[in-house]
Parts: C-alpha cells; sequence; structure tokens
C-alpha cells in the first residue's frame, strides 16, 4: 500500500517538473534574448528593412551608408506605419531565405516618438540578423544577432535553473513553513 502511494506522488512530481519547465521557458526566452545579442558590428553583413510603396525589400549591407542617410528622392522609407504593418510582415515571410531553409522573423516594437524597434532575423539552425531603431528617414543600428546552433542550449540551460529555483523555494517552504500540529493531551 505505501509501495503504490510512492510511485502515484512519484509520477505526480515527474509531472509538475516536466508542466513547470514548459511553463517557465517563454520566462527563460525573455532573460536570454538580451543575453544573445551583441553590440553592432559594422565587419559583419546585417539586414535592412526597406518599405517601398508597392513592396518591400531586405538588403544585406557591410555598409550603412548604403541605404543612410536616405537620399531625398528615394521611394523607400525605414519606418513601417501601423497601417501597413500586417502586409509588411506577409511580405517578409514571402521574401527569398538566406539561406535555403531558412525563415525570415520580424518584431516590431513602438518606441514612440516616431521610432520603431526592428528586429529583423534569419532563422534556421542559427540567427543571424539586425536589431535597429527606425524612424521614416534613419535608421540607428542597436544590436548584432549572430546566434550559432549552441545557442539553443543557453535557453534550456536557463529554463533548467529557473526550474530549479522554482523547486528550490517550494522544497524550502514546504521544508520550513510551520504545520499546524496537533498534541495529545
Amino acid at each position: 500500500m505505501l509501495r503504490v502511494r510512492y510511485l502515484a506522488m512519484k509520477k505526480w512530481i515527474a509531472f509538475l517538473l516536466v508542466l513547470s519547465m514548459v511553463g517557465l521557458f517563454p520566462v527563460s526566452l525573455r532573460i536570454a534574448d538580451p543575453l544573445l545579442s551583441r553590440p553592432f558590428d559594422p565587419r559583419f553583413p546585417s539586414p535592412v528593412l526597406l518599405i517601398f510603396p508597392e513592396r518591400v525589400e531586405i538588403q544585406w549591407i557591410t555598409n550603412l551608408s548604403k541605404v543612410y542617410p536616405r537620399p531625398k528622392d528615394a521611394r523607400y522609407t525605414f519606418e513601417i506605419s501601423p497601417s501597413r504593418q500586417a502586409w509588411v510582415e506577409a511580405q517578409v515571410k514571402q521574401a527569398p531565405p538566406l539561406r535555403p531553409g531558412s525563415t525570415w522573423s520580424l518584431r516590431i516594437r513602438q518606441l514612440g516618438g516616431g521610432k520603431q524597434r526592428i528586429d529583423l532575423e534569419a532563422v534556421r539552425d542559427g540567427i543571424t540578423g539586425l536589431i535597429y531603431d527606425a524612424s521614416p528617414d534613419e535608421i540607428v543600428p542597436v544590436a548584432s544577432r549572430r546566434i550559432g546552433p549552441m545557442g539553443s542550449f543557453l535557453f534550456a540551460l536557463i529554463d533548467a535553473g529557473l526550474c530549479c529555483a522554482l523547486w528550490l523555494l517550494v522544497w524550502l517552504t514546504w521544508r520550513f513553513l510551520p504545520r499546524g500540529r496537533t498534541s495529545r493531551a
């Protein structure tokens, strides 16, 4: 009887362990994301998104002066207007990939003051990309992303660390929390 209860408890603990690892994974991604960015390095080619009225173009640049400062007669802009954001995201997904089997990832965050933070990355078994602040006429590189396949181990390591910290906290709480003990008088 005691052995059956022990096995049932062991299954529940294993289930909760897996559940906590899956549940903490989004937190691990948020923690690891800044750790995988490096200061902008102009020696390596980086993708920049050019938005034309009728199309979207991703250009690999090694020299920022190729696209910035934007010529006065240029038909492209760097900023993605909120009304065109869904269209631009669809165009980026259809853009030719960097290498066979890779896909483009685009994240846009409004910073206020007419600026946006754009993360444009080619994703395959690693990540290559650029994080930059964009306004209609200028871009300011913030960080480069160059992560090989080993970068995924950082996510797993952070997830395992968070899971261990959570379980240690649960164990310490269980161990040292005063429980009502009944005494026989």
